[in-house]
């Protein structure tokens, strides 16, 4: 979010209660379904702004990191960017004051947007294709290097 004088800031909001109770209604219905066509109406409640560090930055030092467990396996990975927000007062800038409000309107997507979708996904496919391209020809060119090698020394 920016406001007018457009500074970035973050902005954490709320439902009104009619758009949290019609979201409960939803859930005992079918987990992650909706009333189409409802207007979820979510209310401005607090204002962050935010400062990026990562491992470019000087004096940045590496202690965090992401762990998962999966089946007996323990994976962890070093998180590179930590994002510091620092609440700001709320409404300082009269733009962002308390008449903030986020409506949501969920709808069935449509076939453009169904056809970008499997796009997007399209290329993971062919990226791990590649990869195992790769290593086969990686093979060959091992194997053919060194029967090259073999017929050298003959």
């Amino acid at each position: 979010m920016a406001d007018s004088e457009g500074n970035q800031f973050v902005g954490y909001f709320s439902p009104f209660d009619e758009a949290l109770e019609q979201r409960l209604a939803d859930d005992k219905k079918e987990i992650g379904s909706y009333k189409e066509d409802f207007e979820y109406q979510h209310k401005l409640e607090r204002e962050y702004n935010w400062s990026v560090q990562n491992k470019a930055t000087k004096g940045y030092e590496q202690e965090n990191y992401f762990m998962a467990l999966r089946g007996s396996t323990f994976y962890y990975n070093e998180l590179e960017t930590r994002v510091k927000l620092a609440r700001r007062v709320k409404g300082s800038n009269t733009s962002t004051s308390n008449n903030t409000i986020l409506s949501v309107t969920n709808r069935m997507l449509d076939s453009k947007e169904l056809s970008q979708m499997q796009v997007v996904q399209q290329p993971e496919v062919d990226e791990a294709e590649e990869v195992g391209a790769t290593t086969e020809s990686s093979e060959e060119e091992s194997s053919t290097s060194s029967d090259s090698s073999d017929k050298d020394e003959e």
